[in-house]
């Protein structure tokens, strides 16, 4: 993620607490991606895709799209994460 990513917290460090225990909480997850579209443009990227989600706890599936940007290094790192569309 990049170091501006914050999802829908209030600040990075809200967002990682909350992502930390989310996922340290549930036994077993199991993520599968379905229909991957990724569109470039230079430095920028967007992944849409269907996303089937299993955890101990839920199961479901979701439309996401991935604002991707590309750092210094050329590693590409997730700005902004939007579910539904």
């Amino acid at each position: 993620y990049a170091g501006d990513f914050k999802g829908q917290a209030a600040s990075r460090k809200v967002w990682e607490e909350d992502r930390r225990l989310r996922i340290e909480a549930k036994k077993q997850i199991k993520v599968a991606v379905v229909d991957l579209k990724v569109s470039v443009d230079g430095s920028k990227a967007t992944a849409k895709f269907r996303q089937n989600y299993e955890s101990d706890a839920l199961s479901t599936s979701s439309r996401k799209t991935l604002e991707l940007t590309k750092d210094g290094r050329g590693r590409w790192l997730i700005r902004q994460e939007s579910v539904g569309g």
